[in-house]
């Protein structure tokens, strides 16, 4: 949903967000190792994330 309200150029971020999604409900669901690197690369990615969109919401609110 969130995916549709930025800008376009922030597809790949959302690509990311859904190959962690399904890794994590291996790691759950079924035998799935998640390494540290993964980890420190999701982090990484929400950090973006949130720059993205605490950037969206300054353009909104005055």
């Amino acid at each position: 949903m969130a995916q549709m309200h930025l800008d376009p150029s922030n597809a790949s971020l959302f690509a990311l967000f859904d190959r962690m999604r399904r890794k994590r409900n291996e790691a759950f669901y079924d035998i799935a190792v998640i390494g540290e690197e993964e980890a420190e690369d999701a982090v990484v990615a929400v950090e973006k994330y949130l720059r993205v969109i605490t950037a969206e919401i300054l353009k909104t609110v005055p």
